[in-house]
């Protein structure tokens, strides 16, 4: 990350990073893109060239189909940790009700055998209200009635962890790419949009005596 920042300059291109730039544009040749550059942001302009020859890129439309090609990359892989959030969530939800299903099971089989079920209720009303709200809750999410442990259920929760976690690395690195393909991206356009001095255009065309 920051390659484009952190690369040291020389006082111009070397001839294959000017090569490089004749390549982005036909309008230039070697000599006179390299005379561009210098005249404006060298160390900048020095490391873009560097920077996409150590990608492979020989011309503006790779570098763009690469940057489209990360951009889409970095969406799929959002989309797939919004997707592990929202499972981790539920996870949690599962184990916090199957907790709470089972830490007042026993007090919830008393009531039912009870035979003084509403002086029995006033006397463990909280735990009577948590069972019954886990076990609605559990009734509702599993559908045919079998209950994933506790157990099964946070080895799930670490598993997903760990992806999320690696996620969230891939992320931030594909992010870096992005921004870097982006600034390369910009870079390039200035480049091939910046204009020979007048006098040396003059002096390009000016005929022979």
């Amino acid at each position: 990350s920051n390659v484009l920042r952190k690369k040291s300059a020389t006082s111009c291109f070397t001839p294959i990073a000017a090569n490089t730039i004749a390549n982005f544009s036909s309008e230039f040749s070697p000599r006179d893109a390299c005379f561009t550059i210098c005249a404006a942001n060298l160390q900048q302009m020095a490391n873009t060239i560097i920077y996409v020859q150590e990608l492979g890129i020989d011309t503006q439309t790779e570098l763009k189909r690469m940057l489209l090609d990360s951009q889409k990359e970095l969406a799929e892989y959002q989309d797939q940790f919004a997707q592990r959030v929202t499972k981790a969530k539920t996870l949690n939800n599962q184990i916090h009700y199957t907790g709470q299903y089972f830490a007042n099971k026993e007090v919830y089989s008393k009531f039912v055998k009870s035979k003084i079920k509403g002086k029995y209720r006033k006397e463990h009303a909280a735990e009577i209200q948590a069972f019954e709200e886990a076990r609605d809750w559990l009734k509702s999410f599993y559908q045919d009635g079998k209950m994933t442990s506790i157990k099964d259920l946070k080895i799930q929760k670490n598993n997903l962890q760990q992806t999320i976690d690696s996620d969230k690395e891939s992320i931030k690195s594909l992010k870096e790419k992005l921004k870097d393909l982006e600034t390369a991206d910009q870079n390039i356009d200035a480049i091939l949009h910046m204009q020979i001095p007048e006098k040396r255009k003059e002096k390009s065309i000016e005929p022979e005596r």
